[in-house]
């Protein structure tokens, strides 16, 4: 509304993804081998044909598809599915099956670790993996039958493991992780794609295991704002609040201006003190997999906290307190039908859950969350037991 008052609604109608995508530039991009990408910047018409960075596309799409789950509103999805197609399209031209019959990825970069084109990047596979485990999502849940669903899931089937080594998470096949660090390309599936799951046994200790080895290492050099925030989501993602508290501290120290943006060998940037906003609400509130965590990292020392409206997947608005250390005063406003699966401070029981007009409503317990369906509109009140 601010925008169309002062005159600047249609150019706010014509920024971002759409403008982008029905412009063609994202497949110019692609540069001859079908589908879309884009490199690391581009122009404002959206012209960058680096594509050797293979994750630059699916991290914009989860962005995409990230507001699309929070809002609830369908028709995002139906505008981003034809991009992951595309996008699917782009990468599965950068694949090759090995011996094994397994699809690895071509030599390409991980983004800010080295400028060596390297085999198989753990950047490249993680995207991929969760463009075509979304794509395969969407088809079924909007009943799309689309006819390239049979390769998708060929592929997905056949994707090559992520490459590990004793330290965790390699940065390729070909390419340990040996030096520090600030970005986290090689460590997406552990956040933000969330394809790997704390819940797992065998992924936490694969998840654990890594993040403290970049952490430890990149803190001998490298260390800056974006390694800060991006660990303290993981550490968050991990249940791990103290730690994740100290890591966000470390901002304090680094090259935040007095206007609370971030400068680091350039100009001020708006990028890691955004991502510092959700390294807080990690803390808080986490939403992946269509799940709600609620308090799931808090350190010890926030005794006290309260949020409201928090929005999370699945068009839920949450309202929570802790006192004195005590989840209480739980709320969860549903703005769509819908399931809510939701677990409390790391397996806090539930009680009872009521709706607004103080009707009992049924809930299951599944792998340590409540599940319960939801009606537009309405919000739900979660008793806890004492």
């Amino acid at each position: 509304d601010r925008l169309r008052s002062r005159g600047l609604g249609d150019v706010y109608k014509r920024q971002g993804m759409d403008r982008l995508y029905k412009s063609g530039a994202f497949h110019k991009n692609a540069q001859g081998a079908g589908g879309i990408t884009v490199g690391r910047s581009s122009t404002y018409e959206g012209f960058a044909g680096w594509g050797d960075e293979f994750g630059n596309m699916p991290w914009l799409l989860h962005c995409y598809w990230k507001y699309w789950k929070y809002s609830g509103d369908d028709s995002y999805a139906k505008k981003l599915f034809p991009m992951l197609k595309d996008n699917a399209q782009f990468l599965f031209a950068k694949m090759k099956k090995n011996s094994e019959g397994k699809y690895e990825m071509v030599d390409s970069r991980s983004p800010e670790y080295t400028e060596e084109l390297l085999w198989n990047t753990n950047y490249a596979l993680m995207s991929a993996y969760w463009v075509y485990k979304t794509l395969l999502e969407m088809n079924d849940q909007f009943a799309m039958n689309d006819p390239m669903a049979a390769q998708w899931k060929e592929v997905l089937s056949n994707l090559a493991s992520y490459p590990t080594d004793e330290n965790g998470l390699r940065i390729s096949s070909d390419q340990g992780f040996e030096m520090g660090h600030r970005h986290y390309s090689h460590l997406l599936a552990v956040y933000p794609y969330h394809t790997l799951s704390p819940d797992v046994a065998e992924e936490r200790e694969l998840m654990e295991k890594s993040v403290n080895h970049w952490l430890n290492l990149t803190k001998k050099s490298g260390h800056s704002g974006y390694t800060y925030t991006g660990g303290c989501s993981m550490l968050a993602t991990l249940g791990k609040g103290n730690e994740a508290l100290e890591t966000l501290d470390l901002l304090y120290d680094s090259k935040l201006t007095s206007n609370t943006m971030y400068k680091e060998g350039g100009g001020q940037v708006i990028e890691t003190p955004l991502s510092a906003v959700e390294s807080i609400n990690y803390m808080l509130i986490q939403s992946w997999n269509d799940k709600i965590h609620i308090f799931p990292a808090v350190p010890d020392k926030w005794k006290n906290v309260k949020f409201e409206k928090f929005r999370t997947q699945g068009a839920f608005l949450v309202n929570a307190s802790l006192k004195e250390g005590k989840p209480c005063d739980i709320s969860i406003l549903s703005e769509k039908d819908s399931v809510c699966k939701v677990k409390i401070a790391n397996g806090l029981e539930i009680k009872s859950i009521k709706d607004n007009s103080g009707n009992k409503i049924e809930f299951s317990e599944e792998d340590g969350y409540y599940v319960f369906n939801t009606v537009k509109n309405v919000e739900y009140k979660l008793e806890l037991n004492k």
